[in-house]
């Protein structure tokens, strides 16, 4: 996948706190990386996902903007918020890998939170790399609402949701020259020679 010269890294996660061990299949935690580029097209870079503890969770996402260095990442406010919130700023603080934070409230409807991810992905704004992790994801989009997991869904949509709320795309601006104070002088002078004696 070729990325665009300018980008705006996000990051998102869907948080899943039930244990493996309590007899079902449960959630996954999930960590989405997506680049916004100058072109208007999100490209899915990087991801996470495990049944794994809160501190493996967030580890990995630590891991994540320190390899990224997003612009924002977005987490889902309520009861996970207030349960892992607490862990995760000491283990930011203990790894010093500092970003900014944005808990989003989210929207209880799944397929109406999605809206957002559907309008990009319907508009050919969503890409992927061939990978994997990417098929994965893939398959639970394309399954949605009715696959067995719609985790990966979800980080997505929660990131989607938050950048057509507050997070344009990037456009690139005109490179900024640095000015020359000394031929600026020159010309306003036009010959004449204010600071010069005769």
């Amino acid at each position: 996948m070729l990325l665009p010269k300018y980008m705006r890294k996000y990051i998102s996660s869907d948080f899943a706190v039930t244990d493996a061990s309590a007899g079902r299949d449960p959630d996954y935690t999930e960590h989405a990386v997506v680049g916004i580029g100058s072109d208007d097209v999100a490209y899915v870079v990087d991801w996470w996902s495990g049944q794994k503890t809160a501190d493996v969770w967030i580890e990995a996402l630590i891991d994540l903007v320190d390899k990224h260095k997003p612009d924002c990442w977005f987490g889902e406010s309520g009861v996970i918020r207030r349960a892992v919130e607490p862990l995760m700023t000491r283990m930011v603080q203990d790894r010093r890998v500092w970003f900014r934070q944005e808990w989003v409230t989210s929207v209880a409807d799944k397929t109406v939170r999605a809206r957002s991810l559907q309008a990009w992905s319907s508009m050919g704004k969503v890409v992927f790399p061939r990978t994997t992790w990417a098929d994965r994801v893939i398959d639970q989009l394309v399954a949605f609402p009715q696959g067995n997991h719609d985790d990966a869904v979800d980080a997505l949509s929660l990131l989607f949701m938050a950048i057509d709320m507050a997070h344009p795309a990037v456009v690139p601006s005109s490179e900024q020259k640095t000015l020359d104070r000394y031929r600026l002088r020159q010309t306003q002078d036009q010959g004449h020679s204010a600071w010069r004696t005769k």
